[in-house]
């Protein structure tokens, strides 16, 4: 998760990272943000959430943590509907009833700004890094992708590794069961001709064995 003293906290309450699963509920707000850095801190992910984000307020704020440039190429977009928030997050908050172990229900995430200043959106979406779980990819040498996951070759899901393969959450940037499902399928029809290419040797050998006697 991001260094943001409060995102932990925040996190699954008032920060979602995907609007098609969470967000509908808080429909007909004033205001919304998106954070711009990690994952979706680019010009194609920051603007695709900021999309999904303009049904459910009536006003999206992309907060680009201290990035210029890319606020720079937002703002020049032909009919840029966002408002751009270029200064850095200083920490956060639940707002209102505060949400998680604390009861009630929050009303918001209340951001503190570099300068000092503080903002109340209903929500914000996020797409932060991910980081595998376990010791396995570092300990295989496997190369990994930008945002975290293993770095694979579709369809089959090859890695940099001959012969080890990777689906599912550890292998997809969309974290949610039928990808899973699906690139698990693709995996096993496809890694059958790697296993039934390898030499056959010893199979071989011991098969003329037993037909010796």
């Amino acid at each position: 998760m991001p260094d943001i003293p409060g995102y932990g906290d925040c996190w699954g309450h008032g920060i979602f990272h995907c609007l098609f699963c969470h967000g509908f509920e808080e429909r007909g707000a004033e205001r919304v943000g998106v954070l711009a850095f990690g994952m979706t801190g680019n010009l194609k992910m920051a603007t695709h959430i900021g999309h999904m984000a303009r049904p459910l307020g009536e006003k999206v704020t992309i907060y680009t943590h201290g990035n210029s440039s890319l606020a720079s190429e937002i703002s020049t977009m032909d009919g840029n509907p966002f408002k751009l928030d270029t200064r850095r997050i200083a920490k956060m908050r639940m707002a209102g009833g505060g949400g998680g172990d604390e009861g009630g229900h929050p009303t918001g995430v209340t951001l503190t700004l570099d300068d000092g200043d503080e903002v109340t959106e209903r929500f914000l979406a996020h797409g932060p890094f991910t980081k595998v779980n376990g010791p396995f990819a570092e300990q295989l040498g496997l190369e990994m992708a930008e945002n975290g996951d293993v770095k694979t070759t579709p369809p089959f899901g090859e890695t940099s590794v001959p012969g080890v393969y990777a689906v599912g959450d550890c292998g997809n940037m969309v974290k949610a069961v039928a990808p899973a499902m699906t690139s698990g399928a693709l995996c096993a029809g496809g890694m059958v001709v790697p296993l039934q290419s390898e030499p056959r040797v010893g199979l071989e050998a011991e098969a003329t064995e037993k037909a010796l006697g």
